[in-house]
């Protein structure tokens, strides 16, 4: 009972956090299945394994939500996104594979740093605004970007938002169609990196509940709060002040990535 509630605790927050700031995923699910892991008889070695696999399987159930939102409403462009699909693949697998080779403790020293990163990119973090001057890139550079995009990805069990969007901004994208497609390539990332958590871990976990790397009791509760309440973010995010709330969840940020490092040095 617990431990539902735990989870329920967690779908609540990366729901309410991804309609509130445009955020979330693994940022909020792998450290939060970490914290949650520890407790149970699942082996130290391979508790960031298993929280890096759940939390990719959880965001095919939201970036499928995200995607179609915002392919609705026009906000994706499908040139970049088929132009960066095949290295975004490629770097995700690349990611996925490495992470099941590195210990669990180098894993979530990296994790961490990368936490710790973000936090402070978020805290100082600016309005995005696409460039005044628009500019165009060729379709290797933009290949070589999703690359860049898929292998962190798949490595620590993420969506790649904060690093997709300020690249596409950067290459020229109007703020919409950068979050748009963003969204969209998160989903092909989640579920090629699920397919190698997954078969890589079959053999090597042994606990209830755990197939290959995916807890699927985690997936099975957070998926369907955080897709409940995703929309109560949203709301929340029109009427109260999201630069504020941007920096108490960045101070929460480093705040969690001082205990997975403390935890993992």
């Amino acid at each position: 009972m617990i431990e539902f509630i735990l989870l329920v605790v967690l779908g609540a927050l990366t729901g309410v956090m991804a309609g509130l700031l445009g955020i979330g995923g693994g940022l909020i699910v792998v450290p939060g299945l970490v914290f949650l892991l520890h407790w149970t008889s699942l082996p130290e070695s391979i508790i960031m394994h298993v929280a890096a696999g759940t939390s990719l399987c959880i965001m095919i159930f939201t970036a499928w939500v995200s995607a179609r939102a915002h392919h609705r409403h026009g906000h994706v462009d499908m040139s970049v996104f088929f132009t960066m699909l095949p290295t975004v693949l490629v770097g995700t697998v690349l990611g996925a594979l490495l992470a099941t080779e590195i210990p669990g403790r180098w894993l979530g020293m990296i994790f961490g740093v990368f936490l710790l990163l973000n936090g402070i990119k978020l805290l100082y973090a600016k309005s995005k605004k696409s460039s005044t001057h628009p500019t165009t890139h060729s379709a290797n550079w933009m290949r070589f970007l999703g690359a860049l995009v898929g292998f962190p990805s798949g490595l620590l069990g993420v969506g790649g938002g904060f690093f997709t969007v300020p690249l596409l901004l950067h290459c020229g994208l109007e703020i919409q169609k950068a979050i748009g497609t963003s969204a969209i390539l998160t989903l092909p990332i989640s579920m090629i990196g699920t397919a190698v958590f997954s078969v890589l871990g079959i053999h090597q976990v042994h606990y209830e509940g755990v197939i290959g790397y995916i807890y699927w009791p985690a997936v099975l509760v957070v998926v369907p709060v955080s897709m409940l309440l995703a929309p109560v973010g949203a709301r929340w995010s029109t009427v109260l002040p999201t630069v504020v709330l941007r920096r108490a969840f960045a101070c929460f940020m480093l705040l969690v990535a001082l205990q997975m490092l403390w935890k993992f040095v």
